[in-house]
């Protein structure tokens, strides 16, 4: 398992739940020793790993450290919610995702942690031929604690888990939906003690047929603005937010999953619905990561007089 911190130039810094086993603590009680080094964490959970565009990833397994299921729903087959080592990088360079309906999710974590800059994913998949049930999710969260706290130094993870979600695809198990709904959601890292617990910043219609899809999150200090758009450049949301937008905490990591939700318990032949959910594949063709340092305090306040500093006025630094 690899646990090693990546430092940090000083000028760069580049499914609605809360896990089991994971704390929900109020700001003066967080602990956030990488943040405060200038370093980032780096772990693959002890999961199998796979190498794509540029990066790698841990595939998620249930093992002594990750050792829940949620959010995949739980198989009737053998009373388990489980994940499948079902990432297949093509041959082509593409990443194939693919679920086994209700007897396991798919789920990948970016070994690296990445903070503040812009987000790019292109994917591919008939999400309304999907199972109603069946959920995609593109969305950084922090488990380090299930690591970190292991050693000899402490790491208190936000109250919502720096958790933004980029996008999140699904009917949700609402049969009656004519198309599978796009949504971005993030929750505040004070998540319990200022309500809401939740932003839902934009939800739109996903078209139906085939559609290879572009989503791009820029996440910075106080704002995320994310749009997605279709092959042919049809927008289909484009939203920013500037309240309670998660910080960086430096051990939050990108994941993209594929899984079955069990919001749905209406009974159809004796059964609960999402038990019947079948497999589904998304593919994605490409993702980048362009980091964007934090603000210093004094540049906030330079920013607030109008008077930027010199970094900034001559365009350094991506400012």
């Amino acid at each position: 398992m690899s646990k090693r911190p990546l430092a940090i130039a000083a000028a760069i810094l580049a499914a609605p739940l809360l896990l089991a086993g994971i704390s929900s603590q109020t700001p003066g009680d967080l602990t956030h020793p990488y943040r405060d080094r200038g370093e980032r964490f780096e772990s693959n959970y002890g999961f199998p790993t796979v190498n794509w565009a540029g990066y790698e990833w841990g595939v998620r397994e249930t093992n002594s450290t990750i050792h829940w299921g949620d959010p995949q729903a739980e198989d009737p087959a053998d009373g388990q919610k489980k994940w499948v080592q079902g990432a297949t990088v093509q041959p082509n360079g593409d990443l194939s995702i693919r679920t086994e309906g209700i007897a396991g999710g798919v789920e990948l974590n970016l070994v690296e942690s990445t903070g503040y800059g812009t987000y790019t994913f292109t994917y591919s998949a008939d999400f309304d031929e999907m199972d109603p049930h069946t959920v995609l999710g593109i969305f950084p969260y922090d488990m380090a604690e299930m690591e970190l706290n292991t050693y000899d130094e402490v790491h208190v993870n936000s109250a919502g888990s720096t958790e933004l979600d980029f996008i999140e695809i699904s009917r949700w198990g609402d049969t009656s939906l004519p198309l599978p709904r796009g949504g971005v959601t993030y929750y505040p890292d004070a998540r319990f003690n200022n309500r809401p617990d939740d932003y839902v910043i934009d939800r739109f219609d996903i078209p139906p047929g085939r559609q290879t899809l572009t989503t791009v999150a820029e996440w910075e200090e106080d704002s995320l603005r994310v749009t997605t758009t279709t092959e042919d450049g049809t927008v289909l949301s484009s939203v920013t937010s500037t309240v309670r937008v998660p910080e960086d905490t430096g051990t939050q990591q990108l994941r993209v999953n594929l899984w079955v939700t069990s919001r749905n318990t209406e009974l159809i032949d004796g059964q609960r619905a999402f038990t019947t959910a079948e497999p589904a594949e998304v593919t994605f063709s490409s993702f980048s990561y362009n980091p964007k340092r934090a603000r210093e305090p004094a540049e906030q306040i330079d920013a607030e007089s109008g008077d930027l500093p010199i970094t900034c006025r001559i365009g350094l630094f991506g400012c």
